[in-house]
């Protein structure tokens, strides 16, 4: 009888931790987190130029960081073509969509992108007060990455 105690209750303690409230528990970050500013500069943003044609801007005017189950991270931005040939002035508007895994290590969720055509990058998701700042890889440009940072307000 002894010996049929333990297993029953580390099957109990299994069951019992598998609800997700291990010290991986990312419970507390799940929801919506709009996009605020990027590179210091509040919404729009200018991300880059031509498209199309050269007087065409890319530019970044929303999005937001939805944090998953699971340990997945959707990251949103939506983009908008701007010409000054439109009467208007707006032409294209596609939201772009990512989800990817992370791991998390203290207030850092780690976003690794090994198989990204233009290299293998890992990009950051800081959890701070009231915001999460994401550092994304911006460029590759001859063996060097430059990184740029996006502000997401606490849902």
């Amino acid at each position: 009888m002894r010996s049929l105690r333990l297993p029953i209750l580390l099957a109990a303690f299994t069951f019992a931790c598998s609800d997700g409230s291990g010290p991986d528990d990312d419970s507390e970050l799940l929801g919506d987190y709009p996009l605020y500013e990027v590179g210091f500069t509040q919404l729009p943003v200018f991300d880059k130029s031509g498209g199309l044609r050269p007087q065409d801007s890319l530019m970044i005017t929303g999005g937001k960081v939805r944090i998953l189950s699971r340990g997945r991270v959707s990251l949103i931005t939506n983009v908008e073509w701007w010409s000054d040939l439109e009467p208007n002035g707006i032409g294209f508007v596609a939201p772009e969509t990512l989800t990817v895994p992370y791991t998390r290590t203290g207030d850092l969720l780690i976003v690794p992108f090994p198989n990204d055509p233009r290299g293998a990058h890992t990009d950051t998701i800081q959890i701070m007060n009231g915001f999460l700042r994401v550092s994304r890889v911006q460029a590759h440009k001859e063996g060097t990455r430059a990184w740029r940072n996006f502000i997401y307000l606490a849902p």
